[in-house]
């Protein structure tokens, strides 16, 4: 018989598998993905407020503006 298999009554803690070894760096890609995507959209909002800044001057009005802008979109 099979000891792998799930039978009636097992506990799913259990069965849990660990990672392996290699495929552990492949987790870091979706990790190091969205920390790259946050700082460029930081970045332009920071580019969105210096283009901005001139016609409305950098008040509160305008941060709050883009971050709805960027978090709406």
């Amino acid at each position: 018989m099979n000891k792998d298999r799930a039978r009636p009554g097992d506990k799913a803690e259990d069965k849990v598998l660990p990672v392996a070894a290699s495929s552990r760096p492949f987790l870091y890609y979706p990790v190091a993905t969205a920390m790259v995507c946050g700082a460029l959209i930081i970045v332009i909002e920071i580019l969105g407020s210096r283009v901005i800044g001139p016609f409305f001057s950098a008040s509160l009005f305008v941060w709050i503006s883009l971050i709805t802008v960027t978090v709406v979109a």
